[in-house]
């Protein structure tokens, strides 16, 4: 049985894929990046500061948890991962397109 918090996530979870993607196609691929790199720095501080990150497969109970500083760590390098895909958005819309055109 679900909770309410799980609801409330889920929710969430749809309000932000609904966000990305409307940002996508009216604003194109840059600003596409841009907006999932800065949902990613969110969701990243968020986790480094409850200091508990489940680990495993999405779908499935977390084979375990990230707890105290590791969680922290592993929260502030996603954080940095996330802002570099958003400061570098113009270069991952050169690499990850299938034409790799890049101006």
């Amino acid at each position: 049985m679900k909770s309410k918090q799980s609801n409330a996530f889920s929710l969430l979870g749809i309000v932000e894929f609904i966000t990305v993607v409307a940002v996508s196609i009216i604003f194109g691929a840059v600003a596409f990046y841009r907006v999932l790199g800065l949902l990613g720095v969110l969701h990243a501080l968020v986790m480094a500061w409850s200091r508990n990150i489940p680990v495993g497969i999405e779908g499935r109970e977390p084979s375990y948890y990230l707890r105290g500083s590791s969680a922290v760590i592993a929260g502030l390098l996603i954080a940095a991962a996330s802002g570099a895909l958003a400061w570098f958005a113009p270069e991952a819309v050169c690499m990850f397109s299938e034409g790799r055109q890049c101006p």
